[in-house]
């Protein structure tokens, strides 16, 4: 599906950037280690709302009636044209 193959660049990017926020707070001092603090809470965050959240509001939006009655809302103009 979309998501097994967008999972691993979404991954791979967080997780470069959660050891760009241990550097940052491991390394620094001050402002610096509480903004790596930060960047790491939202990286999680953003990457918990990105694959679990949005995850379960497409799934549930794709199997509503209102995307299957109106084929224009998925994308699809008519049933077969590809």
């Amino acid at each position: 599906t979309g998501f097994q193959k967008a999972f691993s660049a979404v991954a791979d990017s967080n997780i470069t950037t959660l050891l760009a926020a241990g550097l940052l707070f491991f390394l620094g001092s001050g402002p610096v280690k509480g903004f790596g603090v930060t960047l790491a809470i939202g990286v999680v965050a953003s990457m918990f709302s990105a694959l679990v959240i949005a995850r379960a509001l497409t799934e549930i939006a794709a199997g509503s009636r209102f995307v299957s009655d109106y084929r224009g809302v998925n994308g699809i103009a008519r049933p077969g044209s590809v």
